[in-house]
């Protein structure tokens, strides 16, 4: 199921972000510490060489996540990149790879966050993602939806 846009608040210092990067999980948090989810490094090495992807920070503090799903990291993404449907495309192909090559035998269930700000660039909005890797681009048409 992929979840409409909703508005988020932000509360890391805003950054210039040129490429997709990969956020602590805790975003939208006004806490002392960022934490990652801990597939967020492993996904990080994996695509690094494969698209311009960045991670905010160096991940101190993993939150883990024991499951037959796959907990994927929070995306950032920016309005450039939300306007260009090939970038949002070549991240979800890595992302499925990359649970392909970790769960070989199976189609796992699998959830991830995108965060953008809508095309005014006023607002933080967030797109969830959970289901099955198969019907993963279904993420494309919500973003179709920010405005």
């Amino acid at each position: 199921m992929v979840s409409n846009p909703v508005e988020v608040v932000w509360s890391l210092p805003q950054s210039n972000f040129e490429k997709i990067t990969i956020i602590p999980t805790n975003y939208a948090l006004k806490e002392d510490r960022e934490y990652y989810n801990d597939t967020a490094s492993s996904f990080y090495k994996f695509a690094k060489n494969k698209m311009a992807i960045g991670i905010y920070s160096d991940p101190e503090i993993c939150l883990l996540q024991k499951s037959a799903d796959w907990f994927g990291p929070v995306f950032y993404v920016g309005k450039l990149i939300i306007e260009n449907h090939e970038v949002l495309i070549a991240l979800l192909d890595l992302i499925s790879e990359y649970v392909k090559g970790r769960f070989p035998n199976s189609t796992p269930n699998i959830k991830f966050e995108i965060v953008s700000k809508d095309k005014a660039n006023k607002l933080f909005k967030s797109v969830k993602y959970d289901g099955p890797s198969t019907n993963i681009k279904e993420v494309l048409k919500s973003f179709d939806k920010l405005n």
